[in-house]
């Protein structure tokens, strides 16, 4: 189902690049276009005072979904990056902030707290399930451009 679901988010996406500008969930939290909106999900959602001042970051992702481009993001806590994780995605146009953050107490065991996302956006929670576990950046590697095309019912 989750391979199903990571496909499904990756045929609704062209990957276009590693972000020029290579914005950070940092240069969110303090940037003054974005900062009351990230710190708004930051209070509401009792995260910890890393994802805010310290946050270890990886390379971000510029993505284009249905022509709109986004930022997509990842950081982990620096004290304990295997635990505490935390995956954003950012929509320049619509100064629209979202994410999922990732507590994993043992390896079987992984709790999510979803960030200013609706249960029925099953496509972007599995665009940031992606972004957090890695396979969104490894499948960019592989992807240049991917084209969606119309679905035949088999008629």
């Amino acid at each position: 189902m989750y391979r199903g679901i990571v496909a499904l988010s990756l045929l609704l996406l062209t990957a276009e690049s590693i972000a020029k500008d290579n914005i950070t969930i940092n240069m969110l939290a303090n940037n003054s276009s974005t900062r009351n909106c990230f710190h708004q999900i930051v209070r509401a959602n009792k995260l910890p005072t890393w994802v805010v001042r310290n946050a270890e970051n990886y390379p971000t992702l510029d993505i284009t979904i249905r022509k709109e481009r986004y930022y997509v993001m990842k950081a982990c806590n620096p004290e304990n990056c295997e635990r505490e994780q935390i995956a954003i995605i950012y929509s320049p146009q619509r100064n629209i902030i979202s994410g999922v953050y990732s507590i994993t107490d043992r390896p079987e065991q992984q709790s999510l707290q979803w960030l200013g996302i609706s249960d029925e956006l099953a496509d972007g929670k599995a665009l940031l399930f992606a972004a957090l576990s890695g396979s969104l950046i490894r499948q960019r590697e592989y992807v240049s451009e991917i084209d969606v095309l119309p679905q035949t019912t088999g008629e």
